[in-house]
């Protein structure tokens, strides 16, 4: 089980607003998260859901931002002093989600000048996204979840990349570098390993200051 610690936090961007993919549209404001690629992403309520959890915890202490933490690159990570355990603990969030075939479509056609398909997706694994994502598709929530457990947040998303099986290039970065493969292996082969890192990843990523605080607490509205 995830357990929280209440630490005094901001997440904040100084240019946007913190976590605006969960802002729901109001009027004629259509919001980010109902546009083409997120509008039939059902997982929406699990971040509603740990929010509401949090906050009973600790009222006012964690942002949207870090309830909904967005992918990065180890540059970023490095520069505000997180290794790349966290960066690979905190690409296990694809546990949960789903995705357009616009999201991988580069990955299993006309991948390159000699390849259609990625050689690092696993061949069936392959097949079964194109039969999913044909050539002419018209169908607009076509896609599929991030692993097989679409409602538990577990390793399976590392089991499923040491197999190729995943779905976006960023998640196949950490399998290119001995150091992070480790990683991936150590996530892999232990769920307790996996909540640990993921827990201190968090934990860290909360006591970074980016720019003004702001913690809402319904993350659907700006307060």
């Amino acid at each position: 089980m995830l357990r929280v610690r209440c630490s005094a936090e901001t997440a904040s961007t100084a240019t946007g607003c913190d976590a605006s993919v969960l802002l729901a549209s109001k009027g004629n404001q259509k919001a980010e998260k109902d546009g083409p690629p997120n509008a039939s992403l059902h997982a929406f309520y699990v971040i509603d859901n740990a929010k509401k959890a949090v906050e009973a915890l600790c009222p006012g202490v964690v942002s949207c931002a870090d309830i909904s933490v967005a992918d990065t690159v180890p540059q970023s990570f490095s520069q505000i002093g997180l290794s790349l355990e966290y960066l690979v603990a905190l690409s296990g969030v694809h546990t949960l989600g789903f995705a357009h075939c616009s999201s991988f479509q580069n990955r299993i056609r006309n991948f390159n000048a000699s390849l259609d398909i990625d050689p690092s997706l696993q061949p069936s694994f392959a097949a079964s996204l194109r039969s999913v994502c044909p050539v002419h598709n018209k169908a607009k929530n076509a896609g599929t979840t991030l692993d097989s457990t679409t409602t538990t947040f577990d390793n399976v998303f590392y089991k499923l990349l040491l197999r190729g099986k995943s779905i976006f290039s960023s998640d196949q970065a950490p399998l290119t570098t001995p150091e992070t493969k480790a990683l991936v292996s150590k996530f892999a082969s232990s769920q307790q390993e996996f909540d640990k890192a993921f827990v201190k990843s968090m934990i860290k990523m909360s006591s970074i200051t980016t720019g003004g605080q702001e913690i809402r607490l319904d993350c659907r509205v700006v307060r």
